[in-house]
């Protein structure tokens, strides 16, 4: 399955995605996130249906990221995405 099936939204360039940073953050939903490479906050980076269940794999997939707090681009590896339950938005 690709992954845009799981994720609309995303978008994927090489092994460069781009999630959508214009969805809004449910609280009590689960999403996949990563640390801003300039700020160090969270960035969310898509749903997680799986509620944690399952990890991002990939070790050469980057991810590019708008960061909602400072407003910078950059790009995290697949490695460092981790599943989290939003507790408050970003």
């Amino acid at each position: 399955m690709h992954l845009t099936h799981l994720w609309p939204g995303l978008t994927i360039s090489g092994l460069i995605m781009s999630p959508d940073p214009t969805k809004e953050i449910v609280i009590g939903e689960w999403y996949f996130s990563a640390e801003c490479p300039h700020c160090h906050v969270a960035v969310p980076l898509f749903h997680d249906k799986s509620k944690g269940k399952i990890k991002i794999a990939g070790p050469d997939a980057q991810f590019q990221v708008t960061c909602k707090k400072c407003g910078r681009e950059g790009l995290v590896s697949a490695e460092s995405v981790v599943s989290v339950e939003a507790t408050k938005k970003p």
